[in-house]
């Protein structure tokens, strides 16, 4: 159960965390997440040093499969097979960690366009927060 949720929390992550190995810090998430989905049914990320959350120690040279996009294999780089016709990323010298929450956002305490608060929520996103918690917005606006 312990890895279930480790995984959950990787996945989460490992687009977001891609950000550092890419040209430009203003990628589309959407389009990158589309691109991986597309290219291959699997991919690995290889050469990544891993940060799971628990506390422990980083975890250096690891290699991440992952399969229609969820995480289904971590394992050292080298020590196991890439599954056949995987797309490839090197990752060496990046981290990937699970997602951060952020506790305590407002959104919604005062009227925003709905451009702002998506611009908000991109800039939470791209500083590695996955989820947040919006401390006493308008639930129904926010739906929106």
């Amino acid at each position: 159960m312990k890895h279930y949720f480790l995984r959950l929390l990787i996945v989460q992550t490992v687009l977001i965390s891609l950000f550092n190995a890419l040209p430009s810090p203003f990628f589309p998430v959407k389009a990158f997440n589309n691109q991986i989905r597309k290219t291959a049914k699997k991919t690995a990320l290889t050469n990544v040093t891993l940060i799971d959350g628990t506390g422990g120690q980083p975890q250096p040279n690891r290699t991440l499969i992952i399969s229609e996009g969820r995480i289904s294999s971590i394992f050292q780089s080298g020590r196991k097979k890439i599954p056949d016709g995987a797309e490839i990323i090197d990752l060496n010298g990046k981290y990937i960690m699970p997602g951060m929450i952020d506790s305590h956002v407002h959104l919604m305490t005062r009227e925003r366009t709905p451009e702002i608060t998506r611009a908000v929520l991109r800039f939470a996103l791209l500083g590695g927060v996955t989820t947040v918690r919006d401390m006493g917005g308008n639930g129904a606006k926010l739906a929106e």
